[in-house]
């Protein structure tokens, strides 16, 4: 039974990295036809299609050479022991304009070793791009919150440029909590506590991203004047639209 479980959580593991390596290629998918409540995916792999089940980027590395040698991406794999012929490691490194970052996984093969680095790096990939597209359209928005001039601050640097715009969400009347993995703004004048929980970012791994993409989200809503403004006189407190 325990074995069941381990193969079950392995197969699991296999499923879910090939399906996100796909999505890198952008491997051509539908579900599959005739169109039925158990249709599952499909992948154009070549000239046939493959269910994903059958996605095989964790034995070969033939399925992984397209990731392994995709722009900005260098890899060495080897034999960390001249007496063990089971042990191997994978080295990946990737760079471009905006970002780099390194890998290195172990294993006891090289299309292991090279599965598990292709993961690593493709889910880092998919977050940094989605935070460069949140920074691209993030930073205007956090220079118009805070009256600053266009471009000047770079805010998704360093939660160091980014505690000016926190600080005054704070000042607003609001309490700021960030933690590892997520950046909270509550209302703690709201009696509702529905009502008083206004964001909850959580949508990243890294503490800085998910404060910036709070600024941000508070900086809309803000603008949108769908929050309340508070004054230390409690008469002068301004109402969301």
């Amino acid at each position: 039974m325990r074995h069941e479980r381990k193969e079950r959580r392995k197969k699991e593991k296999h499923e879910d990295g090939n399906h996100t390596i796909a999505r890198f290629l952008n491997i051509e998918h539908r579900f599959e036809e005739p169109l039925t409540a158990k249709s599952e995916m499909v992948y154009k792999i070549g000239d046939k299609w493959v269910m994903e089940c059958d996605l095989r980027y964790h034995t070969s590395l033939d399925w992984l050479l397209p990731v392994l040698l995709a722009p900005g991406v260098t890899f060495e794999i080897g034999n960390m022991s001249m007496t063990d012929a089971k042990s191997f490691y994978c080295h990946l490194n990737f760079k471009s304009d905006r970002f780099s970052n390194a890998f290195i996984q172990f294993g006891t093969s090289p299309a292991e070793v090279a599965w598990k680095c292709a993961v690593a790096f493709v889910k880092w990939y998919f977050e940094r791009t989605r935070y460069w597209a949140v920074v691209d359209n993030g930073n205007p928005k956090i220079d118009e919150f805070m009256g600053a001039t266009p471009g000047e601050t770079k805010w998704h640097e360093s939660l160091e440029n980014l505690q000016p715009a926190i600080e005054k969400i704070k000042g607003l009347g609001y309490r700021v909590t960030i933690e590892d993995h997520q950046a909270q703004v509550h209302d703690e004048r709201e009696p509702d506590w529905v009502k008083a929980f206004i964001i909850d970012a959580d949508f990243y791994s890294d503490e800085l991203l998910n404060a910036y993409d709070m600024v941000v989200a508070f900086a809309e809503l803000y603008k949108e004047k769908k929050v309340r403004v508070y004054d230390n006189d409690e008469s002068k407190t301004e109402s969301p639209a």
